[in-house]
């Protein structure tokens, strides 16, 4: 037998849930954490970090507003990807300048005016940003549900 706070003998392997007893209060369901490993294989294919199974966009930039097959919200709070923003404007500048860095040592290797180097930079750092904006997404959700699982508010729908 268990006492208050102690987990249970039997845990369901196969299951993502198992049964833990609070203090004093009713047994409640908790989630375990997954893998990291699996995580970021989701994340890496733009697959729900729950279910492995949901598209995480629609079209190139819009992101769907939950998994359509385990219904796992994509946007738990408002300013829920301003973290994600943040890691792709990091490694954004981290290509840019470690490029512009290492261009430094071919100094006659183009002969553009400053002005346009300026402007095929600018060019480099938008088209850089806006092809890592997908991933930035994707990880930052995976990493946050393997911080913090949580379950799908409701079935998006239902299989007969």
């Amino acid at each position: 037998m268990n006492r208050p706070g102690q987990y249970p003998r039997n845990k369901h392997s196969g299951d993502r849930r198992h049964r833990v007893w609070d203090t004093g209060g009713p047994a409640r369901d908790v989630l375990r954490r997954p893998p990291l490993r699996l995580i970021v294989s989701r994340a890496a294919h733009w697959r729900c970090p729950n279910c492995g199974r949901g598209a995480l966009f629609r079209g190139i930039f819009r992101m769907l507003p939950r998994c359509p097959e385990c219904g796992l919200s994509y946007f738990p709070e408002q300013g829920y990807y301003v973290g994600a923003m943040i890691i792709n404007y990091g490694i954004t500048t981290a290509c840019v300048v470690g490029i512009f860095l290492v261009s430094l040592l071919f100094p006659d290797f183009t002969s553009l005016s400053t002005n346009s180097k300026i402007l095929l930079w600018m060019a480099f750092a938008v088209a850089l940003s806006l092809s890592l904006m997908r991933h930035s997404y994707s990880f930052w959700l995976g990493l946050d549900f393997w911080v913090k699982p949580r379950q799908p508010d409701a079935p998006a729908r239902e299989h007969s």
